[in-house]
């Protein structure tokens, strides 16, 4: 792949006997290959997502709507630690959020995953 252009790989398997599978033999070679490429290419962005594994209705991250959305939340969430990196040591980042408790329910414990993800995030960049 170039570095000047952008490129799309895209590997269908077109394994139709194991299309109601959750992983698949390609699941597999897509994970083995995802490591390849982040150990060849630290330097580069990889996202991912399992199809198979978002299946389920109920899942906020099901279908086309949930894969775009799942791609854009990798993005965002790696240009956040590039922005949060380029701060010196001893920078204090303040969130100041007014009238939090509007959003006081459960939206599938989404606040708690976030404030985990932000957490661990914190941590690394230390």
């Amino acid at each position: 792949m170039s570095a000047n252009n952008l490129d799309t790989l895209l590997v269908d398997g077109n394994m139709q006997d194991a299309s109601s599978d959750k992983i698949s033999p390609l699941s597999l070679f897509c994970t083995n290959f995802a490591l390849a490429i982040t150990n060849l290419e630290p330097e580069n962005v990889f996202t991912h997502f399992y199809c198979g594994l978002r299946t389920d209705g109920d899942d906020t991250w099901s279908g086309p709507n949930g894969l775009v959305r799942s791609i854009i939340a990798q993005l965002l969430r790696h240009l956040l630690h590039t922005l949060l990196h380029q701060f010196s040591a001893g920078t204090t980042i303040y969130s100041i959020i007014d009238g939090i408790s509007t959003f006081d329910v459960d939206y599938r414990r989404a606040f708690a995953i976030l404030e985990g993800r932000i957490m661990m995030m914190m941590i690394d960049s230390v």
